[in-house]
C-alpha cells in the first residue's frame, strides 16, 4: 500500500521524491510526519488490544467470583439446614439470622389444662391409669408400671418424668423414665405444673394458690405473685393465668415482674386457658361456658361458639372440646369459630382430653372399668388404648 506524505507547514500533498513543497516552498518534512503517524498507529493498536484483553479478563474473574459465591451460598444453605435440624433437637433455631431459644416443655399447655394425664416423649406414651403412672408404646404395647403414686400433671423432659403425687398431698415428684430414682422435689400442695427448660412453675395450694417456681432439682423455690391463681400457662417467658374470684386474664413475666390484667370488665372468669401463638383461648363459666379468644396483648376479644364447652385443647388451627349440650361428645371447631364438627358419637369423657402426635386421648368409665381411648384428630380410627379396673 502506498504511503502519502504531506507538508508540515501547509498540509499540501507531496509527491514521492519532493524535497520542497510546491505550494509554500517549505523543506519537505512530510515523511517524518507520516512516519510519526504510522508509528503512533502501530503503537496504539497493541495498546487497544491489551486494554480489551484486560477488560475481558476482569469480567471473566468477576463472573467466576459470582459463581463461586453462589456455590458457597448453596453449600452454606445446605449446611445451615442440617445445623438447624440439629439445633431444633437441642432447643436452638435460627430465625432471620438470629439465634433464638426454643422452650423445652414437659407437656403442651392444652394437656396441662386437662390435668396432664397423658404425655409423650420419643416413642413412649406416659399416662395416668388406675391411680398409677404407666408407660407404653404408641400402639399400646409394652405397658409398664413406673410407680405406685396417683400421678397427674405429667411432664416429661429428657430422661425425667415430673408429676404431682396425689397420694402425698399433691407434692411434686420426679422419676426416671425407667421407673428409677423417684425423688420428692417440694413440700407444697402443687397444681397446674408446667415444666419449661430448667424450671417448674406451679400454683401453691398451701399459700393461697400463689404462683411459685423451683428448679428441676428442687432448689431456688421462689414466689412470683400474690394472686389466688388458676390455669397456668407458661409460654414465651410469660405466665398466663386467671384467678378464682377476680375477673380478667392476667400475665406476668417468669421472673415475677410486669404484671398485667386484661378485660376484667368482660371476662368474668377464665377457665381452661390455652395460650397458642399470639392468642389466648378460654372458657367463661359466667357466660354459659362458651369458648372465647383474645390476643396476648388483650385485643381482639371474640366469642367462638354457643356450646357449653369443657376440657378445651387447642392444637394449631383447631380447638378440641367436650360438648356438654351433646352428651359429652367430643367436637372440634376452627380457631376462627368455623368448621364445627362432631368427632365421635359415643358418650365420651367426664374429665379430660389430651392431644399428642396426631391422636386424641380421652377417658371413660363403664361397668367398673376405666378406659383410655384414642382416635385420630378427624375422628377416625377410634380405638381402645388401655383398660383397667376401677379401684
Amino acid at each position: 500500500m502506498s504511503q502519502n506524505n504531506f507538508c508540515s507547514s501547509c498540509g499540501n500533498k507531496l509527491e514521492a521524491g519532493d524535497k520542497f513543497c510546491s505550494s509554500c516552498g517549505s523543506s519537505n518534512q512530510g515523511k517524518a510526519i507520516q512516519n510519526v503517524q504510522a508509528t503512533k498507529g502501530a503503537t496504539a493498536k497493541p495498546v487497544f488490544i491489551l486494554i480489551a484483553v484486560l477488560i475481558i479478563t476482569l469480567v471473566f474473574i468477576a463472573v467466576r467470583a459470582v459463581d463461586f459465591s453462589s456455590l458457597g451460598s448453596k453449600e452454606n444453605s445446605t449446611e445451615n439446614l442440617a445445623q438447624i435440624d440439629a439445633k431444633e433437637a437441642t432447643g436452638e433455631v435460627r430465625e432471620e439470622n438470629k439465634l433464638i431459644e426454643v422452650e423445652q416443655r414437659g407437656n403442651t399447655v392444652g394437656n396441662i389444662s386437662n390435668l396432664g394425664l397423658v404425655a409423650q416423649h420419643n416413642e413412649w406414651v406416659y399416662f395416668f391409669e388406675g391411680h398409677h403412672l404407666y408407660k407404653s408404646k404408641k400402639d399400646g404395647s409394652s405397658r409398664t408400671r413406673l410407680n405406685n403414686d396417683s400421678s397427674y400433671y405429667i411432664n416429661v423432659v429428657d430422661d425425667w418424668i415430673y408429676y404431682c403425687n396425689g397420694d402425698d398431698g399433691d407434692k411434686i415428684y420426679k422419676i426416671k423414665t425407667d421407673g428409677s430414682s423417684r425423688t420428692r422435689l417440694n413440700n407444697d400442695s402443687s397444681y397446674y405444673i408446667n415444666v419449661v427448660d430448667d424450671w417448674i412453675y406451679y400454683c401453691n395450694g398451701d399459700d393461697g394458690d400463689k404462683i411459685y417456681k423451683i428448679k428441676t432439682d428442687g432448689s431456688s423455690r421462689t414466689r412470683l405473685n400474690d394472686d389466688e391463681s388458676l390455669c397456668l400457662n407458661v409460654v414465651g417467658g410469660w405466665i398466663y393465668y386467671s384467678t378464682q374470684f377476680e375477673p380478667g386474664i392476667y400475665k406476668i413475666k417468669t421472673d415475677g415482674s410486669s404484671l398485667m390484667r386484661f378485660h376484667d370488665d368482660i371476662c368474668l372468669s377464665a377457665h381452661e386457658i390455652n395460650v397458642v401463638g399470639d392468642w389466648i383461648y378460654y372458657v367463661d363459666p359466667y357466660q354459659d361456658f362458651k369458648i372465647f379468644k383474645m390476643k396476648t396483648d388483650g385485643s381482639g376479644l371474640t366469642c367462638l361458639n354457643d356450646d357449653k364447652s369443657f376440657y378445651i385443647n387447642v392444637v394449631e388451627d383447631w380447638i378440641y372440646y367436650v360438648n356438654w349440650d351433646d352428651s359429652w361428645r367430643i367436637y372440634k371447631i376452627k380457631t376462627d369459630g368455623s368448621g364445627r364438627t362432631i368427632l365421635n358419637y359415643d358418650s365420651s369423657t367426664d374429665f379430660s382430653i389430651c392431644v399428642l402426635d396426631g391422636w386424641i386421648y380421652y377417658f371413660t368409665s363403664f361397668d367398673g372399668f376405666d378406659d383410655i381411648y384414642k382416635m385420630r384428630m378427624d375422628g377416625t380410627q377410634n380405638q381402645l388404648f388401655q383398660t383397667f379396673q376401677s379401684s
